[in-house]
């Protein structure tokens, strides 16, 4: 069963969960999920696995935690939108 948005849009949004160790990702509509480690090759991983039909990534700034991962994204051309606590789960809360 395809997600009505989902086939409208064409593309996925990614909310990702960044702490020191992991990256807990979630494919908002098709609802897929995948762990990370914050490394620079977890980094990488998640670019790859990314792939070409993605909306936006959105995370939390988590101080020193999310500074790579960002580089990486934008070293990637990925688009991103960063956001606070209360507005990221506000938003998945009212996506899922």
């Amino acid at each position: 069963m395809t997600n009505r948005g989902q086939k409208k849009r064409g593309k996925d949004s990614i909310a990702v969960d960044i702490s020191k160790d992991n990256l807990d990702v979630r494919r908002l509509f098709s609802r897929v999920s995948r762990r990370f480690p914050n490394t620079q090759q977890g980094h990488q991983d998640f670019i790859a696995w990314v792939g070409p039909s993605l909306d936006c990534v959105i995370f939390e700034p988590t101080g020193a935690y999310h500074r790579a991962f960002e580089s990486a994204l934008a070293a990637a051309h990925l688009p991103m939108i960063k956001v606070t606590a209360f507005c990221f789960f506000f938003t998945l809360e009212k996506i899922l």
